[in-house]
């Protein structure tokens, strides 16, 4: 009965080990809180971090496009003068306007003296 008796208070301590083992586990401890505490505040300075990054990101970008924009804006500028400058187009055109002009009044000469020739008597006797 004494080996009995020994082997159940060993259990019966085995147990109460396990128990304050255990319910140790459950609570975290101060240590296990500060090391918790140190991850999440790693995890806000790299989220602050890619905040600023992203921010800096977006102001190259926009700078970017801005001088893209202008300078698309100069080029287009720049055609546009010497386009302007040039003469030559708009000679192009007040030839063609004068060489239409010109044919339209031989069409409309050509067609008058067909009407004018049609109501004519006819100076040749027909046939019969």
């Amino acid at each position: 009965m004494n080996k009995r008796w020994s082997i159940g208070k060993s259990i019966g301590l085995i147990l109460a080990s396990m128990a304050t083992c255990c319910y140790g586990a459950d609570k975290p401890s101060s240590q296990d809180g500060l090391i918790e505490h140190e991850r999440k505040r790693v995890i806000v300075l790299k989220a602050d971090g890619a905040k600023q990054i992203e921010k800096q990101t977006e102001a190259e970008q926009l700078q970017k496009a801005k001088a893209a924009s202008q300078a698309t804006k100069a080029r287009e500028q720049k055609v546009l003068k010497r386009q302007a400058a040039s003469g030559w187009q708009e000679s192009q055109l007040k030839k063609a306007q004068a060489s239409f002009d010109a044919r339209q009044s031989r069409e409309s000469k050509y067609l008058n003296d067909a009407k004018a020739a049609a109501k004519q008597e006819r100076k040749i006797p027909k046939s019969k």
